[in-house]
């Protein structure tokens, strides 16, 4: 049987290397080709297949880590809102305490006023 080398010929002499060869040998040496592509294609699949998990894997490390750096982000959010609360209620008690010192500032100086306009009463 004869054995022809197809590396990659291109079409027009791939035609001009069978010409005039028994149809055994065309047939065997086209054969070896689609024996050649299959081969090639069943490659070209495992290496989309390898990418396809590398990529599949790159993006649940992904939604991993962001989910992760949400889960953070909410934590330190809640962290935020529990201390603005409580400056909030530190402010108000602050401002009932300014009230009521306030109140007592007003009171003594009507007190003051008071004890000035009895000892001004009480000079001759």
């Amino acid at each position: 049987m004869w054995t022809i080398s197809l590396s990659s010929p291109a079409p027009q002499s791939l035609l001009t290397l069978l010409h005039g060869h028994h149809p055994s040998v065309i047939s065997a040496v086209a054969a070896q080709g689609i024996r050649f592509w299959e081969y090639q294609l069943a490659n070209e699949v495992e290496y989309l297949a390898m990418v396809d998990g590398m990529a599949r894997a790159k993006l649940a490390d992904t939604e991993c880590a962001l989910v992760s750096k949400d889960a953070e982000a909410k934590a330190a959010a809640n962290e935020l809102r529990q201390r603005i609360a409580a400056l909030e209620t530190r402010h108000q008690r602050d401002q009932t305490v300014v009230e009521k010192l306030m109140a007592r500032i007003e009171a003594q100086g009507r007190l003051i006023e008071q004890l000035q306009q009895h000892q001004n009463q009480q000079q001759p």
